[in-house]
């Protein structure tokens, strides 16, 4: 497999077919990874974070914050060697979005960062808790920084409303072009 195309989960399915969830080291790797998701951080965006993976560890992190439909949310995450070292090996990182119902904990992959990529854009599908989960492929040793940032989002005005009820911009011309319109007018019915 390309490594360009791998995947977080591409790279599970190949673990579990070579028999590495049998073992110590791969259930660790596994049982991580579904941690991450059910016990993540609470952080506020924007969000930074500096540290490192090392190879004796097995480890995924997770970092929930809410988010609102329409909203872009970026995440970036650069990896270094450890010490003089280049990096070796992938650091994972994918967004999804919390659908928990009391106790059964279900998580939707909205997006996944690809391997040699270092930014993720997305807009977000729905208002709700969403999770970022990095981590690194087995016996990886590498820092990384993470920022995870979200734009502002501003709701439409009129409550049952949208787009196409704003019919005059800013700027339009007025009189034959001797003033300009100094606002934008959204077509409601009174009172709205």
């Amino acid at each position: 497999i390309e490594r360009s195309a791998m995947t977080h989960e591409r790279y599970a399915e190949l673990l579990a077919s070579a028999g590495a969830d049998d073992t110590l080291l791969g259930r660790r790797w596994f049982e991580a990874a579904r941690g991450a998701l059910r016990e993540p951080m609470a952080v506020t965006l924007p969000y930074a974070e500096t540290g490192a993976f090392l190879a004796h560890q097995v480890v995924a992190n997770g970092y929930a914050f809410e988010g609102l439909e329409g909203q872009k949310l970026s995440v970036e995450l650069a990896t270094s060697g450890a010490g003089a070292r280049p990096a070796a090996g992938t650091v994972y990182a994918e967004l999804f979005r919390d659908e928990r119902r009391g106790d059964d904990a279900r998580h939707r992959r909205i997006a996944a960062l690809r391997a040699g990529e270092s930014a993720l854009v997305v807009e977000l599908p729905a208002d709700g808790t969403y999770v970022v989960r990095v981590q690194p492929e087995l016996l990886v040793d590498l820092r990384f920084r993470l920022t995870i940032e979200a734009e502002a989002v501003l709701p439409f005005p009129v409550s049952g409303l949208w787009a196409g009820a704003v019919q005059s911009l800013f700027g339009a011309e007025r009189d034959a072009g001797a003033r300009h319109h100094e606002g934008v007018d959204i077509f409601a019915p009174r009172l709205t």
